[in-house]
């Protein structure tokens, strides 16, 4: 999918912004769905370094970190701040919220009809794939916290017994 392409190129052209590298054990590739989420985060806790945060190429896929996030007992945000991206219905009614990218539909859309437009009225005209970029402003909310901001619910579980 090209804008899974587009949005891992975005992540190594920031990491090198800041002269930081891009650990290949740090990118896991599975189906941008909730399942894709909870089989990769597992994989992510076993490096010998894991994340300390997630970044997902989409929001199904961070719901599905926040499960795998339960199921090793990890309190979101506080052991393990998680941003999706597409600002889905369904983020800002999770617990915690989810701190989400928002694709601007409206201006893509919007660009979509104007060229539309244009192709009809002159068939042939301009180039066929042009490629555009737009911005995405972060929405944030409750996923995202410094590491330790909230106590860690692995605790809790072993209060339990």
């Amino acid at each position: 999918m090209a804008a899974s392409r587009e949005r891992l190129m975005g992540y190594r052209r920031a990491l090198a912004v800041r002269d930081l590298p891009a650990d290949p054990a740090l990118i896991v590739r599975e189906s941008c769905q909730i399942s894709g989420g909870t089989a990769a985060l597992p994989r992510l806790r076993q490096l010998p370094d894991p994340p300390t945060a997630v970044c997902c190429c989409c929001d199904r896929t961070a719901l599905g970190a926040y499960a795998g996030a339960a199921t090793a007992w990890l309190r979101i945000p506080g052991d393990l701040p998680v941003i999706g991206f597409g600002n889905e219905s369904f983020t800002a009614g999770r617990a915690p919220p989810l701190t989400t990218m928002e694709p601007p539909q409206a201006d893509m859309a919007r660009h979509a009809v104007e060229k539309l437009q244009r192709t009809m009225a002159r068939p042939g005209s301009g180039p066929r794939h042009a490629r555009l970029k737009f911005d995405c402003p972060m929405i944030p909310r409750a996923s995202v916290a410094r590491p330790g901001a909230a106590a860690p619910l692995r605790a809790e579980a072993a209060a339990r017994g």
